[in-house]
């Protein structure tokens, strides 16, 4: 007990304390805000998009639509100045804008995938505080599904993409961990 008569959380009841009131599974997706973005934004981030993937792994357009997810967030939490435009050698610090104070990292699928799921990679440490899944429902429009706070994702189980190379043919080999829908808390609509 500490002193102030609360026992403290450790393991288990901190993932329980985590879970979320409400998750993205019990929302209609119609409930979940969509960000949609300025034509001239769109090029403007494809491009960087580009950029990034002619300096790290992945194709092309899974790096432009990270970026363009990236940007999608950073205007739904209103700090469009935090969005991370630099290019790193071997891909970025773990996550891609600030918020608040907290490090927070984008994950965009895309608008073929049904029930998405927050993939996170588990190669290096987990330096974002927050994991944010976003779907790209076309060029211009972003489904900001929620997010997991870093212990939610470190206790997630993982699955490794080595079906086939021709499917995954930028993730291939990559151990990923899985976190479901039932444990994403939503984003509320801001401004």
């Amino acid at each position: 007990m500490s002193g102030d008569g609360r026992a403290a959380l450790a393991g288990d009841d901190i993932l329980r304390f985590l879970k979320p009131l409400v998750p993205v599974s019990e929302l209609d997706a119609a409930e979940l805000p969509v960000v949609r973005l300025e034509p001239g934004r769109v090029e403007a981030l494809a491009e960087l998009g580009a950029m990034r993937a002619r300096d790290g792994r992945g194709t092309i357009p899974n790096h432009e639509r990270g970026a363009l997810g990236e940007y999608a967030v950073s205007k739904h939490l209103g700090v469009t100045g935090e969005f991370d435009t630099e290019i790193y050698e071997g891909g970025d610090p773990g996550f891609d804008l600030r918020y608040r104070g907290m490090r927070v990292d984008v994950k965009t699928v895309g608008p073929r995938v049904n029930s998405p799921r927050l993939h996170v990679s588990t190669h290096g440490e987990l330096t974002a505080d927050y994991y944010i899944l976003v779907q790209q429902l076309n060029r211009r429009e972003y489904r900001v599904f929620g997010c997991a706070p870093r212990p939610v994702v470190r206790r997630s189980s993982t699955f490794r993409f080595s079906r086939s190379r021709r499917l995954w043919p930028d993730r291939y080999g990559d151990e990923v961990y899985v976190v479901e829908q039932d444990r994403l808390s939503p984003i509320a609509r801001l401004g």
